[in-house]
């Protein structure tokens, strides 16, 4: 009698069952359109190998298409983070220091040209 492998075969981690789920779950954030795609071009989710290549396709127009969702704020900060890894620590801070003096006058500037005229009262006795 033939024994059975007690080893299980992973791919990133998780088994077939797992990544068989895992794509099914993630195929459905994909837009109408990638999914027709996957499926005109026969990707499937049965067979080891078929559901490997289909998790990392899925990967790909998820990776692909995170940049669209991204709000202005965050595509910045993405930009800053991927520009700090091309500067020294000192281009970074002297880069910080120069922003801080623009954005100082350019408040100075602003305060100059639409000023307060009535004084902001603040009362702090309690309710």
């Amino acid at each position: 009698m033939a024994s059975k492998s007690n080893k299980r075969r992973l791919f990133d981690g998780l088994t077939y069952r797992e990544l068989q789920s895992s794509n099914t779950r993630r195929r459905k954030l994909l837009s109408k359109a990638n999914q027709v795609w996957l499926k005109n071009h026969r990707y499937k989710n049965v067979g080891w190998d078929n559901v490997i290549h289909l998790h990392q396709e899925i990967n790909s127009f998820l990776d692909t298409h995170k940049e669209d969702d991204l709000s202005l704020e965050e595509l910045f900060l993405e930009a800053d983070r991927i520009g700090n890894k091309y500067q020294t620590p000192e281009e970074i801070n002297t880069f910080q220091q120069d922003l801080s003096t623009t954005v100082e006058s350019i408040a100075q500037k602003i305060d100059r040209h639409f000023p307060e005229e009535e004084p902001e009262m603040i009362d702090f006795r309690p309710r």
